[in-house]
């Protein structure tokens, strides 16, 4: 039987309930005519649609639609929800079913609506329902201590406990990357027994063979239903006494830096609702690593820039002392002539002189170093490689230092390979060769030899400037290169050095993609040595 009213209640409401785990039916309110069931109806009382309801539906107890029109249904002071709910037993298939019963309106005519759920069925829906409810609240309480102010290792443990609880594991962990690059573990609740490091020890880390393994397949599984003939996953669950576990990759910056594991005893299957879960915690510590690898950056670098600050604060000192000396000198040695010029004869007029000449050459050399420093670290010297053939600037640089060389009978010899040109930067290489000449002539004897040479080894350019000069010690070697260590030296003709010169060698030599290579022995002399790539020609 179907009128026109039962088509539209049937297309507007129900086509979605035939599917549905459920006892549902329409009745006529007046008639108690069925005009609709589902196909579970179908499949337990038959077809009784046309039929009347309390005489085609028996069930132990039931509510006829006398009974439930007398109840008011509509009026929303008694039942605001204008439905009644109810509890009846079906002997067709011995089950207990949970009923919900109203009235709708269609046009003129009313109906009743009577729809009730296997209990059974109920109960599993509601258990997966807190099962779920129980899921999102550990990550919840997981997002609220990552988000706390913190220490990270609390935040961690803290976390791996919860899980623990909540998901009634064995063990939960975490391993990260070390700095070889090999899987640890760093993290896990409850801590294991001293009886199974050692095991694991054994067996040269098998997390890091589970996180190669991981790299791999990005989900590691053993359970009922996994694959246990992997050996790493054997050797796990053996040397573990483990039946089941699941482990996934954190990720940070895209790549899997750490893994995260659950793991039991007992046989687990675990569902797509715990690699879900686990891989939205996974997402959470990530941003947890994350956050703690920014901010040990940021550590790192309060610490660099505190650190070059009182360095330099240190450097200043020194450099400011050494300032200060050649002064001395210059005003206490003019002070002397201008009083005494009428006293003193030629010979000691230029002897003094000579002093005020080398102490202002001294300042000049210091202030010249000083200023290319200071450009080159605030990077307001711009770099322009270019070709260039290293024996001109050298022999350039040995006929500036000739007349020095001379005034203290040091004897220059040098050779150099014809046609080796490098890519560096002209300025830059003549600043590194000029200092470099100029500390073996000051720290070389009177009647001393100061080699240099220029050699080629595959795609190299080696120039060697040594001398057999006063040389240095263990210790002043250790200050070589340290700008907040005073490495203020004699020459062998009074000279001043400040050790600023090399540190300006070596900042330029590596800014030109070159090495510097400083070899000494006290009473012996150094041999200096830089290295730059020679320069080819690109077909």
């Amino acid at each position: 039987m179907e009128n026109n009213t039962y088509k539209n209640f049937k297309n507007c409401y129900f086509n979605s309930l035939d599917h549905l785990e459920a006892i549902v039916f329409v009745s006529g309110a007046q008639d108690d005519i069925v005009y609709y069931i589902n196909n579970y109806t179908l499949k337990l009382f038959g077809d009784i649609v046309g039929k009347k309801r309390q005489e085609s539906i028996n069930l132990t107890s039931t509510l006829t639609t006398e009974m439930l029109l007398k109840m008011d249904l509509f009026n929303e002071h008694k039942h605001p929800d204008k439905h009644y709910r109810w509890k009846y037993y079906s002997e067709l298939d011995h089950s207990w079913y949970q009923a919900y019963d109203q009235f709708i309106k269609i046009d003129d005519d009313l109906f009743r609506f009577h729809i009730a759920y296997p209990i059974k069925i109920r109960d599993k829906d509601e258990g997966s329902i807190l099962d779920h409810i129980v899921k999102e609240r550990l990550i919840s309480e997981i997002l609220s201590i990552i988000n706390h102010p913190d220490f990270f290792e609390s935040q961690i443990m803290q976390s791996l406990r919860l899980m623990t609880s909540y998901q009634n594991l064995t063990r939960s962990f975490i391993c990260e990357l070390d700095e070889n690059n090999h899987f640890v573990l760093t993290y896990q609740f409850p801590a294991l027994d001293k009886e199974c490091i050692d095991a694991f020890d054994n067996e040269n880390c098998i997390y890091n063979k589970l996180g190669n393994l991981l790299l791999k397949n990005h989900i590691l599984i053993s359970d009922s239903k996994a694959d246990k003939s992997i050996a790493e996953i054997k050797l796990y669950t053996e040397k573990r006494n483990i039946n089941s576990f699941l482990i996934l990759p954190i990720y940070l910056e895209e790549e899997i830096k750490a893994y995260i594991g659950w793991e039991n005893k007992n046989e687990r299957t675990w569902d797509h609702i715990d690699t879900d879960q686990l891989e939205t915690i996974a997402g959470v510590l990530a941003n947890a690593f994350l956050r703690k690898k920014n901010e040990q950056k940021l550590i790192d670098s309060e610490k660099q820039l505190l650190q070059a600050n009182t360095t330099k604060d240190k450097f200043f000192s020194i450099i400011a002392h050494d300032l200060k000396n050649p002064f001395t000198s210059i005003i206490g040695f003019s002070d002397l002539l201008i009083k005494n010029i009428n006293n003193y004869n030629d010979e000691k007029k230029l002897e003094f002189l000579k002093m005020i000449h080398l102490s202002a050459k001294n300042v000049y050399n210091l202030l010249e170093n000083l200023l290319l420093w200071s450009r080159s670290q605030s990077n307001k010297i711009e770099i322009r490689p270019e070709k260039i053939k290293p024996d001109k600037i050298i022999f350039e640089n040995v006929l500036l230092f000739t007349p020095s060389a001379k005034y203290k009978d040091i004897k220059i010899e040098y050779s150099f390979i014809p046609d080796i040109e490098i890519f560096a930067d002209k300025q830059m290489f003549n600043t590194v060769i000029r200092n470099i000449i100029s500390n073996a002539l000051k720290f070389t004897n009177q009647g001393g030899k100061i080699n240099i040479s220029l050699e080629k080894s595959e795609n190299k350019a080696f120039i060697i400037i040594s001398d057999n000069g006063i040389g240095m010690s263990a210790e002043q070697m250790n200050k070589l290169f340290q700008i907040d260590k005073s490495a203020i030296r004699e020459g062998t003709g009074g000279e001043r050095g400040s050790g600023l010169g090399l540190i300006l060698c070596k900042e330029f030599v590596a800014k030109n993609k070159g090495e510097m290579f400083i070899e000494s022995n006290e009473g012996k002399g150094t041999k200096v040595t830089v290295c730059f790539e020679i320069a080819i020609d690109k077909q």
